[in-house]
């Protein structure tokens, strides 16, 4: 009765299964896209299904921004780090950000080490999450990060923009559902800063005029 469509995936209430990913450690294989997304070997998640009607509700999808990367990279014909690189990151100047599985020698050295909740460090430096593309495969800055922050901020408030127009500024940053539990945890964060929190395409939603703001929990892993 319901369809999976564009929107509903960027705001996470299409119904998709699995909401984040575990990554791979130093020496553990690598799983293809389409691995990930059928949920087989070497892929270690479960397959990326609709297993709730469409539109219902907000739950999390990690695995939904996965399907979002295979209709881009069908629809374009090119990589998903390719396209990133092209309409995202090097418009924005984000030149220590990029969507990439091995890290150059010259940024491995200047990469922060994933600990895990103990405080130990993991083995090889990190889990490898570049795979998972847009599920959460981007490496980046605090000043990268800022960057997109401000063309997103321009583009919304009719400022000419380096990445988006400001029709879709708008949509972007327009509620499209609850944001469920991760709103209210959001909502602890901001210690009552917001009564209400959505979201909208991409983006956690709070407070209104002087006081709205745009985000996203840096908590994931």
């Amino acid at each position: 009765q319901e369809k999976v469509t564009l929107r509903r995936l960027l705001s996470h209430s299409a119904g998709i299964t699995v909401s984040g990913f575990r990554g791979y450690a130093e020496g553990e294989k690598i799983p293809t896209l389409l691995q990930i997304l059928e949920g087989k070997p070497p892929a270690n998640n479960e397959a990326i299904r609709v297993d709730r009607p469409p539109g219902r509700e907000f739950r999390y999808s990690g695995g939904g921004f996965q399907v979002v990367q295979q209709l881009l990279e069908d629809a374009q014909n090119k990589p998903f780090s390719v396209i990133m690189q092209e309409t995202v990151l090097k418009p924005c100047g984000m030149t220590s950000s990029a969507y990439e599985l091995i890290l150059p020698e010259d940024r491995r050295e200047v990469a922060a080490t994933a600990h895990n909740v103990n405080g130990q460090p993991a083995a090889g430096k990190w889990h490898n999450l570049a795979c998972f593309g847009a599920g959460g495969g981007l490496w980046t800055t605090a000043t990268d990060l800022a960057r997109f922050g401000i063309e997103i901020s321009k583009a919304y408030k009719g400022k000419p923009s380096k990445i988006i127009s400001h029709q879709s500024a708008q949509m972007i940053l327009t509620p499209q559902s609850d944001a469920g539990e991760l709103g209210q945890e959001v909502k602890r964060y901001l210690a009552g800063f917001c009564s209400q929190v959505k979201y909208g395409l991409g983006f956690i939603l709070c407070g209104q005029g002087e006081d709205f703001m745009f985000l996203h929990p840096g908590h994931n892993l």
